[in-house]
């Protein structure tokens, strides 16, 4: 089988993975307001880069399914492609490697009075603190927006892709294993 019939063969199976991880993201986005997260909280790092990690998983290539399709990449709305060109930006530069640029360290030696808001406190053993970039709690709702978009592209694709594949060949109905060797 050829890369461009292999290619098409395994779309459905791409596109179906690809909204499930966008979905995720959406997900991980919406978190960030249902658990009222700061970008000073972990959980805030926590949820941002569980969500960038899914969104841009389908952009990425990889074994097995390889890439998405560069129709994914392209955009209607010139927000909607800023937005997504920020999340490959950001996993690629943060989130995926630990650029030492992007990671700063800070060392508190024993001894030095650590004040935080109205507490202070002398350090009995050194500490140390990573900062990292991280994205803006404000541009949530575009990236929420993003993945809605996404995935309803997906499912608009997905749907009659799978109606004209899989309709009135005799299948019981029931779940069928989706083998792209096999079609």
């Amino acid at each position: 089988m050829d890369i461009i019939e292999k290619n098409k063969k395994l779309e459905i199976h791409r596109v179906a993975v690809a909204a499930r991880d966008i979905q995720c993201a959406k997900e991980g986005f919406e978190a960030i307001y249902k658990f009222d997260s700061e970008p000073a909280d972990n959980l805030y790092q926590t949820l941002l880069f569980g969500a960038v990690i899914s969104y841009c998983r389908p952009f990425m290539s990889s074994e097995g399914l390889g890439r998405s399709s560069k129709r994914w990449n392209r955009f209607e709305s010139d927000i909607d492609k800023k937005y997504h060109e920020i999340l490959l930006n950001y996993r690629n530069n943060v989130v995926a490697h630990s650029d030492i640029d992007n990671n700063k360290l800070y060392i508190y030696p024993t001894g030095m009075i650590l004040t935080v808001g109205e507490h202070s406190i002398e350090l009995d053993e050194p500490m140390f603190g990573v900062t990292t970039p991280l994205l803006n709690k404000s541009d949530m709702e575009f990236f929420i927006n993003l993945c809605s978009t996404q995935c309803s592209r997906m499912y608009n694709f997905l749907i009659p892709e799978i109606e004209s594949r899989f309709r009135g060949k005799g299948l019981t109905p029931a779940p069928i294993r989706f083998n792209h060797e096999e079609i």
